[in-house]
């Protein structure tokens, strides 16, 4: 609070010096004589007193037998918070008080006094200046109070909105001067007030920076807000001078962290991680605008309890637009980049299914130790569930008499929206050339002889579009195996799902 103090008496003594150079004058001080005419008592000396300055209040004089009421200037009592604004002359008013106490010299009735009990011959305690006599009560003027209402964390950017409290108490009236203080005047961008609703920005000079205004001392509240341009650590503060003696009358003082956006690191990722498939991790760098321009590298690991869970990493290059696997299962990084340029990507294939922990850090890139950003994120990585595709023909049949042979895609579980193929077959080990014709049918009802005897195809579709009829007819007696293989349209050694139905021929 001392330092807040000297602050203000710095900033009023500028403001002096700049009004005085300013005006290109100097002032002559006027001197007034205050006299004291003590009206029968004891001595009090005579004051000089500058223009618009107050009178110091002397001690009391004393009077045998008398008790002082108090200064009078011309027939009322002397305010000796009251300016002097010219040549006075203060007399001192009396009482007679009873012949008991003749002895006894009174203090002024207006002064502070502060009693100590005392016990009398029955016990009983007493105050003031005898056993019977009890004290005035000690009077204690009220300051004006403030109060700083203020959070005490803010970032770069974001205004900070505080509230200041005024209590006027036995202040109120009282001329004063506004001040507002923030100890680094660099880090500011700007301040602004609440007035009438509306938010107005304060114009405040940097050589006298602080000074909101003069007023006078009321109840009231009063609402600003700051926003800085550079993150640390800074005190705010609020007080209220003295207009004439720049004595201070009420202050308050918070301090307040300022603290940079930190950036964010969004990663993403396909909503189903399955095994053996390509998964592709894009990391991207948001919220960076109070670092731009800071470079950085990219640290990334990839733990797991499982083992051998990691089949390979691959780093997209974004020069040759194509993936480099990395030699390293378990690292992947890359070089120095702007911190708002980051944008990488990755490709992961896992043998296995389980959760594996993904930790990526954005390290400054000057000492390649200073962690900016830092993110972690665990996924679960499992088998893919193969399409439920259904063989359908009677369970028995008779020879020389086409049957009815259905293909079609039950559920495709997790290869919805796979390109897909297939391949049948129509085995027996009793009549291993007894098929004699497999017909197709279409959509339409149409029948095609596919000239084959031993196989069919299923045409490319999506799994789940499978639904495929054909006829088969059968020149000998036995039990037949049908086997349908569905297979991945751009690599036909990708089994995506199998099953087989046997058939009695009669």
């Amino acid at each position: 609070m001392n330092r807040l103090k000297s602050l203000m008496l710095l900033v009023m003594v500028a403001v002096l010096s700049i009004t005085l150079v300013g005006c290109g004058c100097s002032k002559k001080e006027t001197i007034y004589t205050v006299t004291f005419d003590s009206n029968g008592g004891t001595k009090v000396e005579k004051q000089e007193v500058k223009e618009n300055e107050k009178v110091e209040k002397p001690s009391n004089p004393t009077r045998k037998g008398y008790k002082f009421k108090g200064w009078y200037l011309d027939g009322k009592k002397y305010d000796f918070d009251t300016e002097v604004t010219e040549d006075i002359k203060l007399k001192a008013k009396w009482s007679k008080v009873a012949d008991d106490d003749e002895d006894e010299d009174y203090a002024d009735e207006s002064t502070t006094v502060t009693t100590t009990p005392t016990t009398n011959n029955s016990g009983n305690i007493g105050y003031g200046y005898n056993q019977n006599t009890p004290a005035k009560p000690t009077v204690t003027k009220k300051v004006a109070t403030a109060n700083v209402d203020m959070p005490s964390k803010t970032s770069v950017a974001a205004p900070i909105e505080f509230t200041v409290n005024v209590n006027a108490n036995d202040d109120n009236g009282r001329k004063a001067i506004e001040f507002l203080y923030i100890s680094d005047i660099s880090a500011v961008e700007k301040i602004e007030v609440k007035e009438n609703g509306t938010w107005k920005v304060l114009d405040l000079t940097p050589d006298i920076y602080g000074i909101v205004g003069e007023l006078n001392i009321s109840n009231m509240s009063r609402t600003y807000r700051v926003t800085f341009n550079t993150a640390g650590q800074y005190e705010i503060g609020y007080a209220l001078m003295d207009y004439n003696t720049g004595d201070d009358i009420a202050e308050s003082l918070k301090t307040v962290t300022v603290e940079y956006n930190k950036p964010d690191i969004k990663l993403t990722l396909p909503t189903q991680l399955f095994v053996g498939e390509d998964i592709e991790l894009a990391i991207e760098s948001v919220k960076t605008d109070e670092l731009t321009g800071t470079n950085v590298i990219g640290q990334g690991t990839i733990t797991t309890t499982v083992v051998d869970g990691v089949k390979s990493i691959a780093y997209y290059n974004n020069s040759t637009s194509s993936y480099q696997d990395l030699s390293s299962k378990t690292d992947f990084n890359f070089n120095s980049v702007a911190i708002e340029s980051v944008n990488e990507k990755f490709k992961f294939v896992f043998a296995k299914e389980g959760k594996y922990t993904l930790n990526i850090k954005l390290v400054d890139a000057n000492d390649n130790t200073t962690v900016i950003v830092e993110t972690t994120k665990t996924i679960t990585v499992v088998e893919k569930q193969a399409p439920d595709v259904i063989v359908s023909t009677p369970d028995k049949t008779t020879t020389k008499v086409p049957t009815e042979l259905y293909v079609y895609t039950w559920d495709a579980n997790d290869y919805a929206g796979t390109n897909v193929k297939g391949i049948g077959t129509i085995t027996s080990t009793t009549a291993p050339t007894g098929v004699s014709k497999i017909e197709k049918v279409d959509s339409q009802g149409n029948v095609t002889d596919t000239g084959k005897t031993d196989s069919f195809e299923i045409s490319e579709t999506k799994v789940e579009g499978i639904n495929s009829e054909y006829k088969v007819t059968f020149d000998q007696a036995g039990e037949y195996t049908i086997n349908v293989k569905i297979v991945d349209a751009t690599d036909d050694t990708i089994i995506i799902a199998e099953t087989s139905e046997t058939i009695i021929v009669e």
